[in-house]
């Protein structure tokens, strides 16, 4: 993951939140596909958010009543949050998503990964881990809940182009390159200085990630139980629930 925390450090954290629209949006985005899950609100209950970014997940789940542990390797990011939040029972930890486990002070009854965080794991071995040992953490009615892009079909010519976001201030163009297990994400960013325009890049390789691979991965690998899966822009959205052993 160690590539995609460099690029977000030096380009995309200054960035993040206000080219994703805003925090307040993004917030409100998460509390409606919390609830088309089916998620109820908690009472206290601990919820994990591994991959937090800025929090848009993160506050839904606090305005819902959950205690809220937050990982994310970025440093960045959480100190974005931390400065949004303080008014909500949140933890935030800078640490790899794989070593959850070592922060808990209680049985989660949800976990979450969004905003194609698992894509920044270091390959399919890697998810596959993360999902079994979320598999033998939540209480046995707990939720695991994963946001991802759909990259399993390969874009061809100018769809490899998404122009992210573009106001008077900055242009934002994102071009993916696809091989037969990856995607390089080369982001372009120009931004005005006064009268003058400056120009940042970057790039970073994820896991290509399909929805018929991950729901293998949730009924194959860590025997999970397939709540509900939609597919929103691009996004999948698959909540998942134990079954009985790990597979």
């Amino acid at each position: 993951m160690s590539h995609a925390v460099t690029h977000y450090k030096h380009l995309l954290a200054r960035h993040y939140t206000r080219l994703n629209g805003g925090l307040e949006p993004n917030v409100e985005r998460a509390l409606g596909i919390f609830a088309e899950a089916g998620l109820v609100p908690g009472t206290d209950d601990l919820a994990v958010d591994l991959g937090c970014g800025s929090g848009f997940q993160l506050l839904a789940l606090a305005r819902l009543g959950y205690r809220v542990l937050a990982i994310d390797l970025s440093e960045e990011l959480p100190e974005e949050l931390r400065r949004s939040s303080s008014e909500f029972p949140i933890q935030t930890i800078e640490d790899d998503l794989l070593h959850f486990e070592r922060h808990l002070d209680a049985t989660p009854s949800l976990i979450v990964c969004m905003g194609d965080s698992i894509a920044h794991l270091d390959g399919l071995e890697a998810i596959q881990l993360l999902f079994h040992d979320v598999y033998i953490c939540p209480d046995p009615k707990g939720r695991f809940l994963v946001n991802f892009r759909d990259t399993g079909v390969e874009l061809e010519g100018e769809e490899r182009v998404t122009p992210v976001r573009s106001d008077a201030n900055t242009v934002f163009t994102c071009f993916l390159e696809f091989h037969p297990e990856s995607v390089t994400v080369n982001d372009l960013v120009y931004e005005r200085n006064g009268d003058a325009w400056e120009f940042y890049h970057g790039s970073y390789r994820k896991v290509r990630l399909g929805s018929t691979a991950v729901h293998d991965l949730f009924a194959t690998t860590a025997g999970f139980e397939i709540a509900s899966s939609r597919i929103e822009g691009g996004f999948v959205t698959v909540a998942a629930r134990k079954s009985s052993e790990p597979g």
